[in-house]
């Protein structure tokens, strides 16, 4: 029997350990492979050990990510050749071929460990991982960010049409 509705989703790719030009091109043909059945699982790290063993200083993890996050999203949406200049990535002409299936992109998760990431995930309109922490503590963390938002902070907040919350086993 052959599935025509199971997703493929690898939760999480800890973004700032790659190239994001090289991270856009793979979603973008894991997208063909499976027949625009992707979802895209990105995160910024968050265990000093795993990024330091690499020799990326834990403080530029932040940073990092949402230069990745911009690369991603500009590489795989752009019509034209993309171009980003940034202090931890540089692209000139990357065109990102074949463009995904899911237009404009495939949905998207961040695992999320902290209120911050999950206002970051909600600015940016992304589905919300729990990390890997238990569920009732992820839910703790999902909740306290669930609180309604000061006005210039809600403005600022893509309303999904639906909302996932995934957690890590």
């Amino acid at each position: 029997m052959r599935t025509k509705r199971l997703r493929l989703g690898a939760m999480t790719l800890v973004a700032p350990m790659y190239h994001p030009a090289r991270i856009a091109e793979e979603l973008a043909m894991l997208d063909h492979i499976s027949g625009g059945r992707l979802e895209i699982g990105l995160a910024r790290g968050s265990n000093p050990i795993e990024v330091e063993t690499i020799g990326i200083p834990s403080a530029e993890m932040q940073p990092r990510f949402l230069e990745a996050l911009d690369i991603v999203e500009g590489a795989l949406t752009a019509t034209e050749p993309f171009n980003y200049d940034g202090k931890f990535y540089k692209c000139h002409n990357l065109t990102v071929n074949p463009r995904p299936l899911q237009l404009p992109l495939p949905p998207r998760w961040i695992s999320v460990v902290s209120p911050e990431s999950c206002a970051l995930a909600a600015r940016r309109g992304y589905k919300v991982c729990g990390g890997f922490y238990p569920p009732s503590a992820s839910m703790r963390i999902l909740m306290s960010t669930v609180r309604p938002l000061p006005p210039p902070a809600a403005k600022s907040v893509r309303r999904p049409r639906h909302s996932s919350v995934g957690h890590h086993r």
